[in-house]
């Protein structure tokens, strides 16, 4: 499935990595390309547990080290099954080295399964990213630990302007605002997964921007593999991948002022 949204995005070679404003300031020639994988271990209710990454997907992911169109890759969560200390990141670590890319992670409730775990490793549970013209806000909404820090980090990015704005967490946090009522019954708990009150503070902020936001999350509950919400100038996005019919990951293309976001079910069935 092809989502072709107003605006575009594309990673082709590295420039130049700096620290502008306390933000990691990224440039790419374009157009660039990232990837979006949700729900990222697979299914729940798999028999067999597997220490890595979704297996159908891990060959797909790991295959991308020789495409040169993309640049990295985003995961929205729930990347382990959070039942091991220390052995599901080691594998997944062998993972990243053969994508040979950078991995962003919005963390998901599995994450914090093994306490204490997701920081010793990563430092933090945010980053803000400038990627070319582009901001990119990759986001915790499980644990509350960091909720001032992380809302300080996004309104200090958010007094520039930008050409397009990229937000990714969790849970499908919109679903339980009364304006998207509709989808309450498609996705998992967001209350019970949510520690935050992220998406109080995140609308009033993106649905007056001039620029197109797009926010995506990667826990749909395993109801549904995908949705699509447009909401200007929000997008609203939710894939993921939790071993049923449809499970699958985004590629997303930025070409100047052109955002195209294609959805690639792994079981062939679309994409």
């Amino acid at each position: 499935m092809r989502f072709s949204l107003s605006t575009c995005i594309c990673f082709v070679a590295l420039i130049v990595v700096a620290q502008a404003q306390g933000f990691q300031t990224i440039s790419y020639s374009e157009p660039y390309t990232f990837v979006v994988a949700g729900h990222v271990y697979g299914s729940p209710r798999e028999k067999e547990i597997f220490l890595d990454v979704y297996p159908p997907f891990r060959k797909e992911f790991v295959a991308m080290k020789d495409d040169e169109s993309v640049q990295f890759a985003v995961f929205t969560g729930d990347v382990v099954r959070g039942k091991s200390r220390g052995i599901e990141w080691d594998t997944i670590a062998k993972t990243e080295a053969e994508f040979n890319k950078p991995i962003y992670i919005a963390p998901g409730n599995h994450e914090f399964y093994v306490k204490g775990e997701f920081k010793e490793r990563f430092g933090k549970t945010h980053d803000v990213l400038h990627v070319n013209d582009d901001l990119f806000l990759i986001l915790n909404n499980i644990t509350a630990e960091e909720d001032d820090d992380q809302f300080q980090s996004i309104k200090e990015a958010l007094e520039e302007e930008y050409r397009h704005i990229f937000v990714f967490f969790h849970n499908m946090l919109w679903s339980y605002d009364s304006e998207f009522s509709f989808l309450k019954y498609w996705i998992n708990h967001t209350r019970g997964g949510d520690g935050s009150d992220l998406w109080k503070q995140l609308k009033p902020l993106l649905s007056k921007r001039v620029e197109a936001v797009y926010i995506f999350a990667g826990d749909l509950g395993c109801k549904m593999p995908l949705v699509y919400t447009p909401a200007p100038p929000m997008y609203l996005i939710g894939s993921g991948m939790c071993g049923s019919a449809g499970s699958n990951y985004l590629k997303v293309t930025i070409d100047g002022d052109n955002v195209e976001v294609y959805s690639h079910a792994l079981d062939g069935t679309y994409g």
